[in-house]
């Protein structure tokens, strides 16, 4: 029977894929050919969903996990070490509390937390450990509103990354045009909207050259500029965590999201 017609995407239900030959397993194993690697790197089908979140986010790239918290946790564990600093502004979701309380810091990353009025005080937390400021879009389950334009302002001005739980979903709010430089989601909730699909995804703004990734703040991205240029926070995520943590997204979850997108 062929499916080449088919309106709805298909669902790719493989856990890795066959090359013709060891130079083509090579180059895509190199990231020289864009075809399937293996589905802990990324599935057909959660490629798809990506390419839809990134075009509905107005970014340059997207990673999607297998929860919220895998795209969170995927996103800062691929710019934090041991001894950075987080500074986390509103009342946050308690998953991600829990993260920085009391995951984070068995790694040695240290949480600076303040409330949703104190955005004048993270100028004077920031130091040269910091590697991420954190916020919600809308706070989880507090519903206190943040000036989003005014913390990336703050974050750009110290060069230090911006990272935001859009809460409220792309249609409402797009973080990265307001200056973030990842925003992240828990696409269980609204983006697939009917409680068939647990996922995550985190969406990537394009790296101006110069700009904050380029500088000692940030000197383990250097191989990554250099191989991918504008998108190498999509790759940073990818191979400094998707790559060892394995919050991989699976086809079929990826396949109920996409539908769900439809009614979003």
């Amino acid at each position: 029977m062929n499916f080449d017609k088919a309106i709805s995407t298909p669902i790719t239900s493989s856990a890795s894929f066959s090359y013709s030959s060891c130079q083509e397993a090579q180059d895509i194993f190199d990231g020289k050919v864009s075809k399937p690697l293996y589905s802990r790197m990324g599935n057909p089908t959660t490629t798809i969903l990506e390419g839809k979140l990134a075009h509905m986010d107005n970014a340059i790239a997207c990673v999607c996990t297998s929860s919220g918290m895998g795209a969170i946790t995927m996103s800062i564990m691929s710019l934090c070490s041991k001894g950075d600093e987080i500074i986390a502004i509103g009342g946050l979701f308690g998953g991600t509390y829990a993260l920085f309380t009391q995951t984070l810091t068995r790694f040695g990353i240290k949480t600076t937390f303040l409330s949703a009025s104190d955005v004048d005080k993270i100028e004077q937390n920031i130091n040269d450990n910091t590697k991420l400021i954190f916020c919600e879009t809308i706070g989880n389950p507090n519903l206190r509103l943040l000036d989003i334009e005014q913390v990336a302002n703050i974050s750009n001005k110290h060069g230090v990354a911006l990272m935001v739980d859009n809460t409220s979903t792309a249609k409402i709010l797009k973080p990265l045009d307001l200056g973030a430089d990842i925003a992240v989601y828990s696409t269980t909730k609204v983006i697939s909207g009917n409680s068939s699909a647990l996922g995550g995804a985190s969406t990537f703004k394009a790296i101006k050259e110069g700009g904050k990734f380029y500088s000692s703040r940030y000197e383990f991205m250097k191989p990554f500029l250099k191989k991918m240029g504008a998108k190498a926070l999509f790759g940073v995520n990818k191979k400094r965590a998707m790559r060892d943590f394995g919050m991989s997204a699976n086809a079929n979850a990826s396949y109920h999201t996409i539908l769900g997108m439809e009614t979003l």
